[in-house]
């Protein structure tokens, strides 16, 4: 009923039932003393307000690395489920077909995606030839964006008009293979080569990364961001990770190395120790 309720294909019943045993176990029981289970299993009460209609359309805030100033700054996604680790939804990209995490969304739960005409695009899509039409005059302020592997032709046409009659020319069609068939492989690996990626292990070899970490812990020490002390009984503690990153001058150079350690913050979860750690954001000295 949930997925026929927003006309949902049948291949989300998966996610359909996680989260129907989501809002399963936050609904009180009469055999648990009205209480839910929940929290008989953590021990605390829990709240309901986050609660949302499944299938629903949902509006995320695309972060600002990931767009540019004219692009827009939300995307339509379809609601799915609760993510377990954080106060955030699931949601789908009906578009390219992914399940992302997002935490600022803003559901509409009276709408819903209409999956017709989802699928005739994606049929469409399918059958277009994978070719570029090749004018005779081309247009420089023209830019070939391909976010797939199936570039579809402009509707739009230019035509050139002339006195004399002359017989018509038969376009003449290439391959995306043939454009790009002189790109240099060399370049492609280097603007995959990233930081991101980089582990501890690694970045001990190298005396720029170990310079870095130790001016990180010379700083922890003079800011007093961390104390010392004892677990305390029954606690469990959360570990912590390097994270590493380049910061490149205007002409593509690494200008310098930055490497900060952090606390694996996403390792907690709600209901059980996600109250329990915080991080404040300003210094106690000046309030």
């Amino acid at each position: 009923s949930m997925l026929k309720r927003k006309n949902m294909p049948k291949k989300f019943w998966a996610e359909a039932v996680q989260c129907a045993v989501y809002v399963q176990n936050r609904c009180p029981h009469a055999k648990l003393g009205e209480k839910t289970p929940q929290e008989i299993w953590s021990g605390l009460k829990l709240s309901v307000s986050h609660l949302r209609v499944f299938g629903s359309l949902a509006y995320g805030q695309v972060p600002r690395q990931h767009r540019t100033k004219l692009e827009d700054r939300s995307k339509k996604y379809i609601f799915i489920g609760y993510d377990e680790k954080s106060k955030a939804y699931k949601l789908f990209d009906p578009n390219n077909k992914k399940v992302v995490v997002i935490r600022d969304v803003h559901l509409e739960e009276t709408k819903h995606w209409c999956w017709s005409n989802s699928a005739e695009v994606e049929t469409s899509l399918k059958h277009t030839s994978c070719l570029i039409l090749i004018t005779k005059k081309w247009c420089n302020s023209a830019e070939v964006e391909t976010s797939s592997d199936i570039v579809v032709p402009s509707t739009t046409t230019t035509t050139e008009f002339s006195d004399e009659e002359s017989e018509p020319q038969q376009p003449r069609m290439r391959s995306l293979q043939e454009i790009y068939d002189t790109t240099n492989e060399v370049h492609v690996v280097c603007l995959l080569a990233d930081s991101k990626d980089l582990s501890f292990e690694k970045a001990v070899q190298d005396e720029k990364w170990r310079t870095t970490m130790d001016e990180e812990f010379g700083a922890i020490e003079r800011n007093k961001t961390w104390e010392l002390t004892n677990l305390p009984e029954g606690a469990r503690p959360i570990g912590v990770k390097w994270v590493y990153k380049k910061e490149m001058n205007a002409e593509g150079e690494v200008e310098h190395y930055k490497a900060r350690l952090v606390v694996k913050g996403y390792r907690q979860k709600e209901g059980i120790d996600f109250d329990e750690v915080f991080a404040p954001v300003t210094r106690m000295e000046s309030i």
